[in-house]
Parts: structure tokens; C-alpha cells; sequence
């Protein structure tokens, strides 16, 4: 009912009414009527606000329930968790055996570290499963409280009053709920089943850890008790026994764990080390092929340059296997030191290469018997005839071995050491021992095999630079030119102290105390220090320092790899051969020595806002004392990307002509005839007029002026000068000679002859050539080459007395 129909209510009301009605019943009666109409639109306005808060919850919903159908398809799934849990706990019943079960008389070290390292795999790999489990129930557990919330909506259970509204609405909640009901389901699924991966989880992972935990305590408990009696000795009777099969079976099992888990988290790691054997390989295969000479292309590193590639990368990537198991570390030294074996078969003396082959046998049987984690008497026999056998043939060959035959004697040294080392694991079995003597047994065979290795990579880095340093005299044009001359036939000697440093750290690794001085150290270095309101630490100074360093280092290889790409001064050497790509060379150190410094002060952590406040300032006044500073340095990035000279130009420059031999950041360095360098601020070579002769591809133009006596015929002399220039194999038939008779002389009539050739350096031999062909040419055709010639009169006193007085 609206207004109308209430004003015509209201006038039939007046009209059927008394006429002596009072005004106050009139007004009581417009009241009610309007206090009813007010009532009946509020109903209105309520409903339709209703509907729009139950559309508006149903339609959030619906969406909900959409979203969390689709989160349920791709998310994360419960059933291979659920297995790869008990994969992980097959292995932890694996990796018990030995030290919470079967434990034996005592614990062994190489069972506790192998252990400790699938633990670890174990504990890193369940731990980033677990926050997997927890991101997915935190996602189910936010879906199922939406859906709750949103249920719980008092407008959705306002009923409507009308009939056809209210079926309407009855059958939308309908559909809403077939639709809901299975998602509903599922996510209720869902969640019980989280919770119980999750609670299993949990619980595992408490159990690998207080595990880790536990083996740790054992392995410093060893550490700290390395000289004590841990087994009987050999000549008394064993105390436990567990057949040795049964030892070999759980020992490669444990083994076997061991190197899965480490492939599988150090996929890249191992693909980098097959991609850097390939690109050696390449390189060796190149150096192989472009020898000219076939008997010296048979090179030890050219032999078998696969090989020689495997042996390089092993022995130097190896250190970056950071807590690799001793198998994995094993199988890389097997493999070189089979490659090694087969380069070096007809190459040394063969009393040697059995010496390598018999200590090779040795280390292998070594690294078999560092698998076995559990002590037994059958194993400490084998342990003792190691022992002896490197003892008794390390010490025949110091005694009685061909010394002057050894290609490389700094393998005796190590030789005395593995003798030395055998002798304390030896004894160390006899009385009991059992962790130190077969540490010490290992240790000594590793030194060896690590020594002789890493002098032989020496070696085969010295000739694969020898080599390139003969095969790469002359470059063409390459992105990069790398100057291998400038290498020599010498490794630089910090390769040889990174080397002995390696070879110390692969020797200690063997060693527990080893790691717990790591660890020492680490913390040391890790500490949070405190200088006013900014902290670091020792560790982030030290990376920071590295990692600019190393910026700089290799700013400086670069620049040490692409310089001086021309030949000796005097050299006839086109263009082909010189490196035109000197601007790159500085453009790349600046880029290297710019991400130096952004990744050094990234990764320690220095608060580089503050130090570019500090920067800027001091940028201000640095500026305006250094302003030829800063104006060459600019000059030096405008030549790099201009490029109006290149490494290998041959310019002049205040008169002064030389090759230009390097581009700096603050100045050029430009080679002179006589030999002498000279530095050029890079200013100088933007502000000063700069005659570049290399632009124009290095020919020049020779003007060579001829005179010929009065008299000569003018034509056969233009056709001499051509034809012998042109006969020359100095000057190019293109452009064309061109012979030119300019003026006539005092005593001559002077001809030009033009002609160019290919290189500035061309231009003196050239023209000698030239002088002395025409030279012959116009003795044959009795043409004369006049010199300058004056007429001289002297007179006396008396002859011009005489003079005087006839004038007279």
C-alpha cells in the first residue's frame, strides 16, 4: 500500500464520517495509517537487505569451496608423503644397526660418520617435507575456517516471508549443498589425514634428531679417548662376534644410503663437475688437433686429452664437495687415478709404472676396507697386511728404487710419509686401537695417491699452457683474444701452495678432530660482534675482503689474458692478427669489478645505505681535488663503448707513432718504435688529435719523389716508375700505382710515385725495395737520375782592380 492509497483511505474516512468528527480523531487516524505504512517499508527495506547479505554469503562461499576444490587437485599429496616416510624410516632401521642395535664390543668411527651423514641427509630432506606439511594445513585449516565463518552467518538463515521467494531460495541451497557437500568431505578428509602425517612426522623427525644428536656425543667421545684400548688386542681371544658377512651386508647398505642421498642433493654440483670435464676436454681435443707437428701433438696431456680433462677437474672441483661421504670421495679418486694410470702407461719407466700400479692396488684395497663399518678379527688381519705391505714396499722402494729414472721426485717425499703413517697404524692394531689404526691406514694410502695426483696435475697444466702458448701465436678476430704467450711454460706458483693446502685438508678430513676444529673455528668466525650501533662479524669481514679480492684477481686475469696481442715491433702482421676487441676486455673488468663489490657487500651483510651516505660525501670532495682523476676515468668508458681506438692500432699522437698496447681505467698504455712504453692519460687521447691508422684497415699511402735529368723522355719514365711498383710484392694493385711529374727542378724534372701498402710497418721496406728497382730499371734504360749541381767562380784582387780601372 502506498501514499496514494492512503490519502484515499484517509478522505473515504472523512467522507463517511460524522460532520461533528473532531480534528484529533482526524489526526489519530493519519497516524496510525502512517505509522503502518512505516512499518510494512522497513519490512521492505530489511528483506531486500537480507537478500543481498545472503547473496553475498552464498556467493563467497560457493567461490570458497571452488578454490579449495582446485587447492585439493594440485596440492600437496598425502600418499607420497606418506610413503616417503616409510622410506625414511626404513633407512633409519638401516642406519641403527651398529650403534643402537648389534652394537658390539664399541663403537666404530667410520660407522658413526657414515651414519651421521645419512642423518643428516635425513633430517635436511624430512625437515623441508615438514614445512610442506605444515604450509599444506595451514592452507586446508584457512579453507575450512572460511567455510565456517561464513556458515555461520545469521542473514543466511533469515527465511523469506513470501511463498515463491522462500521455494526459490530453498532450491538455491539445494544445489549450493550437492555442490558443497563433496568438497566438504574431502577437506574434512583432508585435515584428519594431515594431522596424522603431520603428528608422524613430527615425531620422526624429534627421533632423527635426538639420534644425530646422540651419534655426535659418540664421535666426540672417540675423539676425545683416540689412545685407548678399544678392542682386544691380536693375540687375545675376541670378546664379540658377528659373522663378517653379516657386517659386509649392513656396511654397503649404509654405504649405498650414503652416496644416494648425496647425489640426490648435489645433482648440480656433480652436473657442474661433468660440464667442466667437457669443456676441458674440448680444449685439450683443440690443442691436440691444430699441432702441426703429429709427433709432438702426442703430448702426455694431448695422449688422452678425455682422461687428462677427467684427471684436472677431479683434483681441483673435488673441494668443492663440501661433508661428501668418504665412497663418493673414493669413486673421484679411483677414477683419476685410473686415467692417470692409462696416460701414464708408456710414458714413464716401467719400474714406475709398476710402483704406481702396485700402490694403486694397495689404495683400492684400502678404500674397499675403509667400507666396512664394524670391526671384526677377519678385518684387523686385513687391516695388519696393509699395514705391512705398504711398510715393507714403501721402504724397498726408498732403498733400492730407480730415484734417477723418476720423472717427478717430489713423490719420495710422500712415500716416506705413508711409510710413516703405516708403521703407527700398524702398531695401533696390534694393541687394539682399532678407529686410529684404521684411520692412520687409510690416511696414508689417501696421502699417496692425493700427493701423486696433484703433482701430476701440475705437470699436465704446465704443457697444456706450454702448448697453447706455441699453437695460439696467432689469433684471428675473436670476441676475446687470450694472449697465451704471456703464460709461459710455468703453472704460477700459488697453484702449487693451493695444491699442498688441498692436499692438507683432503688428508685431514680423515680425521674427527679435524671437524671439531671447523666447527671451532666457524663459531669464531660467526659471532656477532658489536662496534657502537653496528654489528658483525669476523666471517663477513673476511668474505667481504675474498670475494672483492677475487673481483679484482679476475679483473686482472682478464686484463693479463688480453693484452699485448701484436707481435715483436718490426712485425708484418695484418690486422687479422692483432685483437680488436681491447674496449670489450675493459668494459668486462669494469663489469667484473663492479658485481665484485655488489656481491661482496650483499654477502657479508655490510649496511651499504649507510656506506653510500658516507660515499656520496666523501664523493664530493674527492671530486673536486680529482677532477683530471674522474675526467680520465670517464674517458676511459667513453673509448670502450666509442671506441675510436682498439688494442692493436697503430696511431700517432703528438708526432709520436706506436701501437697501442692496453686500455685502462685512467690511462693507455702505447708501445713506441724505439721499445719504449708510453703511459697516456685517456683525457689526452679524447682531447689531442689522434692520427689512427688502423681504422682505414692499415694500409697507408707512400709518396715517393723521383728526379730524371733534362732531356729523358717524360713517357717511359711515367711507365718505369709504374711497372716497377707494381712488380713489387709489397704495394697493392689496389688502389693502382700512380707515377706523376710534379714540377722541373733546378737541375731535374721531379716525378711523384704513389703507391700504397698493407701495413704502416710495410712502408720502409717497401720503398727501399722500390729505390732499388728503379734504380736498376734506369741504369737499363739509360735514364739518368741527375744530383744537384752549381757552378762555383772565384776572383782574385788583381781581377777586379782590372775590372775597375777598364770601367773607368
Amino acid at each position: 500500500m502506498g501514499p496514494s492509497s492512503a490519502a484515499q483511505q484517509i478522505q473515504h474516512s472523512d467522507s463517511a464520517s460524522k460532520p461533528d468528527a473532531t480534528d484529533s480523531t482526524i489526526n489519530d487516524r493519519i497516524a496510525a495509517v502512517a505509522a503502518k505504512e512505516r512499518k510494512k517499508s522497513t519490512e521492505v527495506f530489511q528483506a531486500g537487505k537480507t537478500a543481498m547479505q545472503q547473496r553475498k554469503a552464498l556467493e563467497h562461499l560457493v567461490n570458497t569451496a571452488q578454490q579449495a576444490k582446485l587447492y585439493l587437485k594440485s596440492a600437496l599429496s598425502l600418499s607420497t608423503v606418506k610413503s616417503e616416510l616409510k622410506s625414511i624410516e626404513a633407512s633409519y632401521d638401516i642406519l641403527k644397526d651398529g650403534i643402537f642395535v648389534n652394537k658390539g664390543t664399541a663403537q666404530t668411527d667410520r660407522n658413526l660418520s657414515v651414519s651421521s651423514a645419512i642423518l643428516y641427509q635425513l633430517v635436511q630432506s624430512l625437515s623441508e617435507r615438514k614445512k610442506q606439511i605444515d604450509d599444506h594445513l595451514a592452507h586446508l585449516s584457512t579453507f575450512r575456517n572460511d567455510i565456517d565463518s561464513t556458515l555461520n552467518i545469521a542473514s543466511i538463515y533469515n527465511f523469506p516471508t513470501d511463498s515463491i521467494a522462500l521455494k526459490e531460495y530453498v532450491a538455491r541451497l539445494k544445489v549450493i549443498k550437492l555442490q558443497g557437500d563433496p568438497i566438504d568431505n574431502d577437506l574434512n578428509a583432508q585435515l584428519k589425514l594431515i594431522h596424522q602425517v603431520q603428528d608422524q612426522a613430527d615425531y620422526l623427525l624429534f627421533t632423527l634428531k635426538s639420534s644425530y644428536e646422540e651419534i655426535e656425543k659418540y664421535r666426540n667421545d672417540l675423539s676425545q679417548f683416540t689412545l685407548r684400548e678399544e678392542f682386544a688386542p691380536l693375540w687375545k681371544p675376541v670378546l664379540h662376534f658377528r659373522p663378517f658377512g653379516e657386517i659386509i651386508k649392513f656396511s654397503l647398505e649404509k654405504e649405498k644410503l650414503a652416496l644416494k642421498f648425496y647425489f640426490k642433493e648435489n645433482g648440480t654440483n656433480i652436473f657442474i663437475l661433468i660440464l667442466l670435464v667437457l669443456l676441458v676436454y674440448i680444449w685439450l681435443r683443440a690443442l691436440k688437433r691444430k699441432y702441426p707437428d703429429g709427433d709432438r701433438a702426442g703430448g702426455l696431456v694431448t695422449k688422452k686429452p678425455f682422461l687428462s680433462s677427467l684427471i684436472i677437474v677431479i683434483s681441483v672441483y673435488q673441494f668443492t664437495f663440501i661433508n661428501a661421504p668418504f665412497i663418493f670421495n673414493a669413486c673421484l679418486w679411483i677414477i683419476a687415478a685410473a686415467c692417470l694410470l692409462a696416460i701414464l702407461k708408456d710414458f714413464i719407466a716401467p719400474y714406475w709404472n709398476r710402483f704406481l700400479w702396485v700402490i694403486s692396488l694397495f689404495f683400492l684395497l684400502a678404500c674397499l676396507d675403509n667400507l666396512i663399518l664394524q670391526s671384526s678379527r677377519p678385518e684387523r688381519w686385513i687391516m695388519l697386511f696393509l699395514s705391512m705391505a705398504g711398510i715393507i714396499y714403501g721402504s724397498y722402494i726408498l732403498i733400492n728404487g730407480h730415484h734417477s729414472d723418476l720423472k717427478e721426485k717430489r713423490i719420495l717425499p710422500f712415500i716416506r710419509i705413508v711409510v710413516f703413517i703405516e708403521i703407527l697404524s700398524l702398531l695401533a692394531n696390534v694393541l687394539g686401537w682399532y678407529n686410529l689404526s684404521k684411520t692412520l691406514l687409510t690416511t696414508g694410502y689417501i696421502s699417496l695417491i692425493i700427493g701423486i695426483l696433484f703433482i701430476w696435475v701440475i705437470r699436465l697444466l704446465n704443457e697444456a699452457l706450454a702448448l697453447s702458448s706455441e699453437i695460439y701465436q696467432h689469433t684471428g678476430r675473436k670476441l676475446f683474444y687470450i694472449n697465451f704467450s704471456r703464460v709461459g711454460s710455468k703453472v704460477p706458483f700459488i697453484f702449487n701452495v693451493f695444491l699442498v693446502i688441498g692436499w692438507l685438508i683432503i688428508t685431514g678430513k680423515n680425521f674427527y678432530v679435524f671437524k671439531r676444529v671447523g666447527e671451532a673455528l666457524g663459531g669464531f668466525l660467526h659471532k656477532e660482534r658489536a662496534l657502537g650501533d653496528y654489528s658483525f662479524s669476523i666471517d663477513g669481514i673476511v668474505l667481504f675482503i675474498v670475494i672483492a679480492y677475487s673481483s679484482m684477481l679476475i679483473s686482472r686475469i682478464v686484463s693479463f689474458f688480453g693484452a699485448e696481442p701484436m707481435e715483436l715491433h718490426g712485425s708484418t702482421s695484418t690486422k687479422s692478427t692483432v685483437s680488436s676487441h681491447g674496449s670489450w676486455i675493459l668494459l668486462l673488468r669494469i663489469f667484473v669489478i663492479s658485481l665484485g663489490l655488489f656481491l661482496a657487500f650483499a654477502a657479508s651483510g655490510l649496511p651499504i645505505d649507510k656506506i653510500t651516505i658516507v660515499l656520496g660525501a666523501l664523493g664530493v670532495g674527492i671530486g673536486l681535488g680529482l677532477q683530471g682523476l674522474v675526467s680520465n676515468l670517464v674517458s676511459g668508458l667513453i673509448i670502450a663503448f666509442e671506441r675510436p681506438v682498439n688494442v692493436g692500432d697503430l696511431i700517432e699522437l703528438n708526432g709520436k707513432s706506436g701501437t697501442m698496447k692496453s686500455i685502462g681505467f685512467r690511462s693507455s698504455i702505447v708501445t713506441l718504435g724505439d721499445g719504449s712504453s708510453l703511459i697516456v692519460p685517456n683525457g689526452d687521447l679524447l682531447n689531442q688529435h689522434m692520427i689512427n691508422w688502423s681504422l682505414s684497415k692499415n694500409i697507408r699511402k707512400v709518396v715517393l719523389s723521383v728526379g730524371v735529368a733534362y732531356g729523358s723522355d717524360l713517357t717511359q719514365v711515367k711507365e718505369l716508375l709504374e711497372q716497377v711498383a707494381q712488380s713489387s710484392d709489397k704495394v697493392l694493385q689496389v688502389p693502382p700505382c700512380s707515377a706523376f711529374a710534379r714540377k722541373f727542378g733546378e737541375s731535374s724534372v721531379d716525378f711523384d710515385l704513389i703507391f700504397w701498402v698493407r701495413h704502416p710497418f710495410e712502408a720502409v721496406p717497401a720503398t727501399s725495395d722500390v729505390i732499388t728497382a728503379i734504380d736498376v730499371a734506369f741504369r737499363k734504360a739509360n735514364i739518368e737520375i741527375p744530383f744537384p749541381q752549381q757552378d762555383i767562380r772565384v776572383f782574385s784582387a788583381e781581377s777586379q782592380q782590372g775590372k775597375s780601372d777598364e770601367r773607368k
